[in-house]
């Protein structure tokens, strides 16, 4: 299994993506409190690496912010790849928005 760890942040208005790819973690950014975000991690995670929620598990990680995940059936290039798409994408979202917030 591959080994992602995860810091957790919470954006209400926003949507839900990878925002920061680092050599320690991922950034991903959720809707859900802190303390109830594992379903909304999980769901997001399956669809970005095309995995079975079956195929991961999710450990709780020293403070609520933190996460493990490990995922079974990828190598850690094909969820490097998966998540550094993911991230292309929130990032094209984010400067769409700001673009928009300029002509206004």
């Amino acid at each position: 299994a591959t080994q992602i760890d995860i810091e957790v942040d919470r954006d209400v208005k926003g949507g839900r993506g990878v925002t920061k790819i680092s050599a320690s973690a991922i950034k991903i950014v959720v809707k859900s409190p802190l303390t109830k975000c594992d379903a909304e991690l999980l769901e997001f995670l399956a669809g970005c690496l095309d995995l079975k929620l079956t195929q991961m598990s999710l450990l709780k990680g020293r403070t609520q912010t933190t996460r493990t995940l490990l995922a079974k059936g990828k190598s850690p290039a094909e969820c490097y790849e998966a998540l550094t798409k993911s991230l292309e994408v929130e990032n094209a979202r984010v400067a769409k928005l700001a673009n928009l917030g300029q002509h206004t």
